[in-house]
């Protein structure tokens, strides 16, 4: 089954969005190259919170005065990306929790990272730079690197898909329900979904309206959200 599958939602032709099988991982990767080259409203600066999150490691491996040290532990702890499961991506034998990036291959990252000190490489500004390329580290683990390190704005990405709130009015219902909807849903971050299939809503603009703006919400379209066209894609 497909996550649209499994959430009722409809891919439109001009949709761009990955819809992955959610009982088997795909063998696809997420490429921190074509993060940095990317210029998607909320995504240009992913790299650069990515490149962050290694260079803090490389601040931890430098400090580390042994590999039982508060720094060491630390930086080890921050190069363990067990595979995210949710994203249905890169290789297993069946299903979707493949073995990531373990404690084994978090030892060989802060490895690689130790070389690339003592070479001088003390502020990485791409992903190829960062020192733990060594035996074993291939795609699919830095996929699953990259994937735990952005998990935020990939869920948020997610969400944005998923409406996760409604004014019910696809459905006959009085005034007083569609209110109590809409207090309940009106909050910041909510995709509200709205039918105007009965005529309901019509004469509750203004009280609607109202709990905008004693919520201090900006409504936004996707289109705004996202920087983008339905006309012209």
């Amino acid at each position: 089954m497909r996550f649209s599958e499994a959430f009722g939602i409809t891919k439109g032709r001009g949709d761009d969005w990955f819809d992955p099988h959610l009982s088997v991982d795909t063998r696809l990767f997420v490429d921190p190259l074509l993060i940095f080259l990317t210029q998607k409203p909320g995504w240009t600066d992913a790299h650069d919170e990515l490149i962050s999150h290694f260079v803090h490691c490389y601040k931890l491996v430098a400090q580390a005065t042994g590999p039982h040290s508060t720094s060491a532990k630390a930086a080890h702890r921050l190069l363990t990306f067990p595979e995210p499961g949710e994203f249905c991506l890169g290789f297993t034998a069946s299903g979707t929790r493949g073995s990531g990036t373990g404690s084994q291959f978090a030892g060989r990252m802060a490895d690689g990272i130790a070389v690339a000190l003592a070479a001088g490489l003390d502020n990485p500004e791409h992903i190829e730079e960062i020192g733990i390329l060594n035996v074993g580290i291939g795609a699919d683990r830095i996929s699953d690197a990259v994937c735990n390190v952005l998990k935020r704005r990939l869920i948020a990405y997610t969400q944005i898909l998923m409406w996760n709130g409604s004014f019910g009015d696809s459905t006959v219902i009085s005034p007083q329900q569609l209110i109590g909807l809409a207090e309940q849903y009106l909050t910041p971050g909510t995709i509200m979904l709205g039918h105007l299939n009965h005529p309901t809503i019509l004469s509750l603009f203004g009280q609607i309206q109202s709990i905008i703006n004693d919520r201090n919400l900006q409504p936004v379209t996707l289109d705004e959200m996202f920087g983008t066209s339905r006309a012209t894609g």
